[in-house]
């Protein structure tokens, strides 16, 4: 929905002109002012969204490769004939150059990914990266980084606080500050708060998840509205993030405050009035309607966020559980439009949620 007009879902579709060899022109049909932020933001468009390498991306593609000369690609992704869903795998988004599928996939950014020994992600500096310092010498410095993984958080914390790593950035997230500051002058490591404009963790719904009957509910702005009304940010702000985040600033501001009875209301609207035996609402069409939250389990602010999301969300009637997964299959359930809903990072003022989600239509 990124390049469809205002960044919904059913906006019309980007207009491409190619004008030159080196020149293109995207038209919208109406005013869409978050395009351009969100050309700047690796985690949602980048360059990567933009432009793709065609002479790697061909190999995967029926109109310029035969389902014969795909056939050790599909048969290496277990795949049959199904060679869009191969084509959408290599095709790496700015998001996924970390992952395996990214191993040979050409960047335009200062690492790439490469083979790597079990338990390590490995990046080696792009020898093509184009920028250059104040004193002409090629970016980036640092030739290779690599990424431990680690079985679970707290293996993550252990090994932060008995300093045998370098830098620690997505999993050490604020509930574990008071262990990190304890140990800091033991460690040899210095602790610091950057200032960010990430909101910690969003939830967010996946309204083309292949169930008619949650499309046609989740599109509705009440239902949106209601999510938003039964969350108690405040509660989230002190109890996960230990107070030292701000709430945010919304357009919609009104729709952010905590009301689990204006909630509820709007639920009854939608015709969600009916319970189970476990008194949970039935959908509109008077069957069970659940919700399955996966999320992260290698950011810790998510985890708890999570945990309180699904609390809210029963106290007005959803039945909602949820499930904690490996980033690189929540990647993966993404890309083959399986999840319904996670809770994760979002940058205010870049992302199509902020803009779109409380509007009407």
């Amino acid at each position: 929905q990124n390049f469809r007009s205002g960044g919904r879902p059913n906006g019309t579709p980007v207009e491409l002109d190619i004008i030159d060899e080196y020149t293109f022109r995207l038209t919208f049909d109406e005013p869409y002012g978050a395009f351009t932020t969100k050309l700047a933001m690796r985690w949602v468009i980048g360059v990567a969204g933009i432009f793709k390498p065609r002479h790697y991306l061909e190999q995967f593609h029926i109109d310029y490769t035969s389902l014969e000369d795909m056939r050790d690609y599909l048969d290496e992704q277990e795949l049959t004939d199904e060679w869009w869903v191969l084509f959408n795998t290599k095709d790496i988004g700015s998001w996924q150059i970390e992952n395996r599928d990214a191993i040979g996939f050409p960047v335009l950014y200062p690492w790439m990914r490469v083979e790597s020994p079990s338990g390590v992600t490995r990046l080696e500096r792009n020898p093509y990266y184009f920028k250059v310092d104040t004193e002409g010498n090629q970016l980036p410095y640092i030739d290779r980084i690599e990424s431990h993984h680690v079985s679970d958080l707290e293996t993550g914390v252990m090994r932060t606080i008995t300093g045998e790593i370098d830098y620690l950035r997505s999993i050490s997230g604020l509930p574990h500050l008071p262990v990190y500051q304890e140990n800091a002058d033991r460690a040899g490591y210095r602790v610091t708060l950057y200032p960010r404009v990430l909101a910690a963790a969003n939830l967010i719904i996946n309204d083309t998840y292949e169930d008619p009957v949650w499309q046609e509910l989740v599109s509705d702005i009440r239902f949106r509205q209601a999510l938003s009304y039964a969350i108690d940010r405040q509660e989230v702000l002190d109890s996960v993030l230990l107070g030292q985040a701000d709430l945010p600033e919304w357009v919609y501001e009104e729709y952010a405050q905590f009301d689990p009875q204006k909630a509820e209301a709007l639920l009854d609207e939608l015709g969600m009035t009916e319970r189970d035996s476990a008194g949970f609402r039935l959908g509109p069409d008077g069957e069970p309607f659940d919700i399955l939250i996966e999320t992260h389990s290698d950011i810790p602010e998510l985890l708890p966020t999570s945990e309180l999301v699904v609390e809210y969300l029963q106290d007005i009637g959803l039945d909602v559980s949820m499930r904690h997964v490996a980033g690189e299959y929540l990647a993966q359930k993404r890309t083959a439009n399986e999840l319904q809903a996670t809770v994760s990072y979002l940058h205010p003022g870049g992302w199509q949620d902020i803009f779109t989600d409380f509007l009407p239509g």
